[in-house]
This record gives structure tokens, sequence and C-alpha cells, in this order.
């Protein structure tokens, strides 16, 4: 994910959602239930704590790609990127 700012002018939303979702999707399968179990008891298993790390990365990510630019016109285009790609997402998983 590296610098900010969207991945590449040539990169379609839903590229990037692809690559999001095989991202987040090997420290998704590797969730068992009894990491579910541990975090309802407040307890985090390492499973649970890569999951977060992972989305709070990209969450991170996001947020600084959006407020790199003191133009509200780009961070408007850089805005409706992330959300078309949001849109996407459920379509391909």
């Amino acid at each position: 994910m590296g610098q900010g700012g969207i991945p590449s002018a040539n990169l379609e939303p839903h590229s990037l959602a692809i690559v999001l979702s095989l991202l987040e999707g090997e420290n998704y399968q590797a969730l068992r239930p009894s990491d579910y179990v541990l975090h309802l008891t407040k307890n985090m298993s390492e499973n649970v704590n890569k999951f977060y790390e992972t989305n709070e990365k990209i969450k991170l990510w996001v947020i600084e790609s959006i407020l790199q630019y003191d133009d509200v016109h780009r961070r408007a285009e850089v805005m409706t990127y992330f959300i078309k790609t949001a849109l996407v997402s459920p379509r391909i998983r």
C-alpha cells in the first residue's frame, strides 16, 4: 500500500477490489471458531490481531490517500474512486 494516493491511474476500482480481497482473504481464512470465541471474551488471538491490523492499514491508507490533497476537487475524485471500489467489492466475494 505504501504511499497515499490512488494506486494507479490505470487501475480500475474493480481491480483494486480484487487486490484488497486477496490481501484480506488470507487473514480471513485463517480465522477459526475459537478465534471468534476469544474475541467475544475480549481476548484477542493472533489470527484476529492480524485481521484487524490488515484492516487498519487499509483504512489508514485510504484516509491518507484522500487527505494528502489540499484541493477539495482532487479529494473528491480520490474519495469517489474508493467509493466505487467499495461498491464493487461485495460482488467479487
